[in-house]
């Protein structure tokens, strides 16, 4: 499977699905239409699929039109995203079947960033909207901490390898916060002076690897008492659990 990263916004990145030297293919939260025409295109693709994450417009507001470009394209979201158009609606632990790419992807229930958010994955990659990003994680906007970090768990038990494809480039912002709470940590150090070569190159620091996330990411890391030591120093605030490191953190990061 070959992924595309399609940019969107300012930082938003849609992600195209397709197998070597076939026509059909899938893309993941497309927050407008024009990028992805133009990348089908470009590459003589028949868009057959549609992905979505969760309802925020900046991850469905291009579905319309793309809607009307490809009308046989199958739209698929989790079972209780508000939509304004119709959808295959599926539920954690189902599996979608990407018939035409040859390809079936897992679906994972991640509320926090949304009450109803999903994400889709296989042994290999994960498409995970605004739940995880490289070095921190979605605001919550509906759901509670207590869901996020669950959700974070549960994605942090498949596969290290995993290749993880968030839905924005906020890697440095997320680095430089960071930094604020362990600024001589060599692993954050080292991953920031990475990431800022590749940025000057004008390559995006998405995908990354689970692995890394579970070495570098505070988010992820909630249960390390080198953590905790380090919130709780910082914020003159007892972090010596992880739910309310966690919980600190997101506070933290929110007002940063």
């Amino acid at each position: 499977m070959q992924v595309i990263t399609i940019p969107a916004f300012d930082d938003n990145y849609i992600w195209l699905l397709h197998q070597p030297n076939e026509t059909a293919c899938a893309v993941v939260d497309p927050g407008e239409a024009g990028p992805v025409i133009e990348r089908l295109q470009a590459l003589d693709l028949q868009l057959k699929y549609i992905l979505l994450t969760h309802h925020h417009m900046d991850h469905i507001g291009g579905v319309k039109k793309l809607k009307a470009y490809a009308p046989e394209c199958q739209v698929i979201a989790g079972a209780n995203i508000k939509l304004p158009f119709n959808a295959t609606r599926v539920n954690d632990g189902d599996v979608v079947s990407l018939d035409e790419l040859n390809c079936s992807l897992k679906v994972m229930a991640t509320p926090g960033h949304t009450i109803s958010h999903v994400v889709y994955y296989t042994d290999e990659m994960l498409f995970c909207g605004d739940t995880l990003f490289n070095c921190g994680c979605g605001r919550l906007f509906e759901g509670s901490v207590e869901q996020m970090l669950e959700s974070l768990s549960n994605i942090a038990k498949l596969n290290s390898e995993t290749q993880v494809y968030a839905a924005h480039e906020y890697t440095m912002a997320n680095l430089k916060f960071a930094l604020t709470i362990e600024p001589h940590n060599p692993l954050l150090q080292q991953y920031q002076t990475n990431m800022l070569k590749q940025r000057a190159q004008g390559l995006p620091t998405v995908p990354f690897s689970l692995a890394s996330q579970k070495k570098l990411n505070p988010f992820m890391r909630c249960h390390e008492i080198s953590l905790q030591q380090a919130l709780s120093h910082l914020l003159q605030i007892n972090c010596s659990t992880e739910m309310t490191t966690f919980t600190q953190l997101r506070a933290y990061k929110d007002r940063f």
